[in-house]
């Protein structure tokens, strides 16, 4: 069973579709983070960057104007702190000695190794590249060194944190989008899976299952489908197809069971479906001359052979007529009934007739077909010459006489047998006798 399930069509299909769900979710997600970041990070470094101008801005003026802030730190560390926006700042020497930092001033304080690359990366660039800032994220704030002149012969390092919050709310916000565009995503789909779901494999479990309860031999099962899409057409065409199963099965139930045509029931039902039309047609009953004797010769099997040719003919005769509607019965034994259209049954009498004659020689041995008779006994059990097999052919039709049943056919057609078996070879005689 589970590896039915793995085998399905709709197990197969979602699971390519879920990857595939997957897929966009994670190139989605990937194209927001990279640009979203990438915006996030440079608005954080023209914000950085504008700060930076301004610091640099007020340190010029403030060393500008306390050159000796040697002798004077205190009043280059007050003008420091007034700084709007200014949090926590170091200010060091060329040599990594710390002068004064936010917290106060500061004597024989170092910086420390790691603070010391960055000072000399800040200084190299500016003397390199003319560049007067670097920044270092470390953790959830952003480092940024500045060089300046503290004297006009000695730079200076400046060094402030710029708080990362906001970077870390628009990434709160970026996660957010995310969550709910991925969610969006995942209903849609699901949406669609369902809607695929409903109109296309639940469907196909119907007619699976029709079709196995067909094979059960239940005909009478039908498919609730309604849907104006191939589906719909598709359930429409399996109904009309369980219609036309039935309506065989029941043909085949009346069906004779040597030649497979239709039988009594069935050719009754046929006269009497072309009465109530009201259409203009002739049935042509059928029946072998010298059948009898040919079986007391050559035996019964020899007989059902016999039996399938003229079967054969009529078939091959009716393949003549295409585009007409022409019916074939089997009553049993040797007779044979048409239904056709009047206008073409002499047509196909004297095609049916033709074939008849030229193939039914094969039936006999090499010296009965030269004699063009054979030997056999009588109904009395007297010894008798008996011709080759031959087919008369009783044609009644609507034309001249009204019908009202099909018994009334099969009456007149009685009568007209008589006549038509009373010629030496294979032919038809019509009924013109009116009302």
């Amino acid at each position: 069973m589970i590896r039915g399930i793995f085998r399905s069509l709709a197990f197969r299909t979602g699971l390519m579709y879920l990857v595939m769900t997957l897929l966009l979710i994670v190139l989605f997600v990937l194209m927001i983070f990279e640009n979203q970041l990438d915006l996030i990070i440079e608005n954080s470094l023209l914000k950085s960057q504008e700060k930076s101008r301004q610091i640099l801005g007020a340190l010029d003026k403030i060393f500008t104007i306390n050159y000796d802030w040697i002798q004077d730190r205190k009043a280059v560390y007050e003008n420091l702190i007034l700084l709007e926006g200014l949090g926590e700042f170091r200010v060091y020497t060329e040599d990594g000695e710390v002068i004064l930092d936010s917290k106060g001033l500061k004597e024989n304080t170092w910086a420390t190794d790691e603070e010391f690359r960055d000072i000399n990366e800040v200084l190299t660039r500016q003397a390199f590249e003319g560049k007067t800032q670097v920044q270092k994220l470390k953790g959830e704030n952003l480092k940024v060194y500045l060089s300046f002149s503290l004297t006009p012969n000695q730079l200076g390092v400046f060094q402030y944190d710029l708080s990362m919050v906001d970077i870390g709310r628009w990434l709160e916000r970026l996660y957010q989008q995310v969550f709910v565009v991925t969610l969006l995503i995942v209903i849609i789909n699901g949406g669609f899976a369902l809607y695929f779901f409903v109109k296309i494999f639940h469907p196909l479990r119907i007619m699976v299952r029709a079709t196995r309860t067909i094979q059960q031999g239940d005909l009478e099962v039908r498919v609730p489908i309604h849907q104006n899409d191939e589906i719909g057409e598709l359930a429409l065409a399996f109904n009309e197809m369980g219609a036309a199963i039935r309506k065989m099965h029941d043909e085949a139930r009346g069906a004779n069971p040597l030649s497979g045509l239709p039988g009594n029931l069935r050719i009754m039902q046929e006269i009497d479906d072309r009465l109530l039309a009201g259409d203009l047609f002739a049935v042509l009953y059928m029946d072998l001359d010298h059948f009898k004797a040919y079986n007391d010769k050559y035996g019964f099997a020899k007989g059902d052979e016999v039996i399938l040719f003229v079967c054969q003919c009529l078939l091959e005769s009716k393949m003549n007529f295409p585009n007409t509607n022409i019916f074939i019965g089997h009553e049993g034994g040797d007779d044979f009934v048409v239904v056709i259209d009047y206008a073409i049954w002499k047509n196909f009498a004297d095609t049916f007739i033709q074939r008849f004659d030229q193939g039914i020689v094969q039936f006999y041995n090499q010296l009965d077909a030269k004699n063009g008779y054979i030997e056999s006994l009588t109904r009395q059990g007297t010894p008798a010459r008996f011709p080759l097999m031959s087919i008369s052919i009783a044609v009644v039709s609507n034309r001249h006489r009204k019908y009202e049943h099909h018994a009334q056919l099969v009456q007149a057609a009685a009568e007209m047998k008589k006549l038509a078996k009373s010629k030496e070879s294979s032919s038809y005689v019509e009924d013109l006798r009116g009302n």
